[in-house]
């Protein structure tokens, strides 16, 4: 083997699996190879897990990644006024260099935060040098997941002839229905407008290209939104649905019927002040749902733990009820159910021989852990970054020992803050 992890508690997220008290967790040539008490195999590196949760690695369903060096710009603005100051204002003065210095920096965070699987929602890609740097830096970070190619701030269409020139130059392998890098991790899809940010002339025609050309699809879907798209015929399970917020019921069912996989972002829509989306109501009926971060400028943090904490605490709150949304399944929609939703479900989401290794080790013995009675909830109400040991994506050791490892976090925090000074500048001169 190349790697043990000894006599952890095992959090599967297999439904056969479950949990497993006191095992050992075997990883070969990037995949599980065996899950088990006292595994006699020898292993090229053992991790002792005394005392600590082994589990999938979290998923972060609907990320934009560009924004990171806008944390804290809108920590007081509407959902418009968002848009208008960072997105329009900020995100517009972006150079390259700056887009790779953002992607570089929320990909390293959420690795250290035990993020594994990130959809990349960019839609901050001003010219094809941008698009280069965001693909660049999403691919060097070594995290699996989605790069979808989005639209710039202005016009509001997607560059769909620089996206078939991404798709040639990086994504030019095959791994099932995707079109994925060398390494298999990454696979390209295209980020649509949607219905509220384009006008259908718009809209339908990308997802219909997109649909043409075999790309999974994404779109953020606000009010009315899902009437609209079903109305053309364009909902599916290729369709990854954003938010769906303000879904009446009988949206709900459109999506449900179509297998239509949602993504919700509590803590982003409640740092926003304008509302949530029909978690409880999506999870009772059956909706496939996964969870996000969305923006670190909306959000602030890219901390999966916090996501899964507020959206449980939201829906408690919302509808007085303690049985409203588990932690335990909050778990489940930020693992397997995120993967399900990017369409890689069968690679990864939980801990199963065969799946890729995609694996966190998460101290439990700390004063903000102990006692350990409840593994599962517990890791939702519990869990920081800071308790996140040690890393495996694809097999490869990303953290060990609590610190990020192959790579120049010092350089990154510098160039972020390069980064940061000149965007101020180019603005302040406008």
């Amino acid at each position: 083997m190349d790697v043990i992890i000894r006599n952890g508690l095992v959090v599967t997220l297999d439904d056969t699996l479950g949990v497993v008290p006191q095992a050992d967790v075997a990883i070969r040539g990037g995949a599980i190879a065996e899950i088990g008490p006292q595994l006699r195999a020898r292993a090229a590196e053992e991790v002792d897990a005394t005392d600590c949760i082994v589990m999938p690695g979290l998923v972060d369903a609907h990320r934009h990644l560009f924004s990171p060096l806008l944390r804290g710009c809108a920590v007081n603005a509407s959902y418009e006024e968002y848009f208008q100051e960072v997105v329009l204002g900020y995100g517009a003065s972006y150079t390259p260099d700056d887009t790779r210095a953002a992607m570089t920096l929320g990909t390293l965070e959420s690795i250290d935060a035990g993020t594994t699987t990130i959809h990349a929602w960019e839609h901050n890609l001003l010219t094809p040098d941008h698009a280069d740097a965001s693909v660049q830096a999403f691919l060097e970070s070594g995290v699996r997941g989605r790069f979808s190619y989005g639209p710039p701030n202005e016009p509001p269409t997607v560059d769909l002839d620089d996206l078939l020139r991404v798709r040639d130059r990086y994504f030019s392998s095959r791994a099932g229905e995707h079109c994925v890098d060398e390494s298999g991790r990454v696979h390209l899809g295209l980020a649509t407008r949607g219905v509220e940010f384009g006008r259908p002339d718009i809209w339908t025609r990308e997802l219909a290209w997109g649909r043409q050309h075999g790309f999974p699809l994404t779109a953020h879907v606000m009010e009315h939104a899902i009437s609209e798209l079903h109305q053309h015929d364009a909902l599916g399970p290729d369709l990854l649905a954003i938010h769906a917020f303000r879904a009446t019921p009988a949206e709900l069912e459109r999506l449900l019927a179509s297998g239509t996989p949602v993504c919700a972002a509590p803590p982003a829509m409640a740092r926003a002040g304008i509302g949530r989306s029909p978690v409880k109501e999506m999870l009772e009926l059956g909706v496939p749902l996964s969870l996000s971060v969305d923006s670190t400028a909306g959000c602030d943090t890219a901390d999966m733990f916090a996501v899964m904490r507020i959206a449980v605490l939201i829906e408690r709150a919302v509808h007085a009820s303690v049985l409203a949304y588990r932690p335990e399944d909050a778990l489940r929609h930020a693992t397997i159910g995120g993967a399900q939703a990017l369409g890689i479900g069968a690679q990864t989401g939980t801990l199963t021989p065969g799946k890729r290794a995609d694996v966190i080790v998460v101290r439990a013995d700390g004063l903000n852990f102990v006692p350990l009675n409840a593994p599962e909830a517990q890791i939702v109400l519990c869990g920081q970054p800071r308790n996140v040991d040690a890393v495996f994506i694809d097999g490869v050791c990303r953290k060990r020992a609590g610190e990020l490892v192959g790579r120049d976090v010092t350089a990154a925090l510098t160039a972020a803050r390069e980064a940061v000074d000149a965007v101020r500048s180019r603005v302040a001169c406008a």
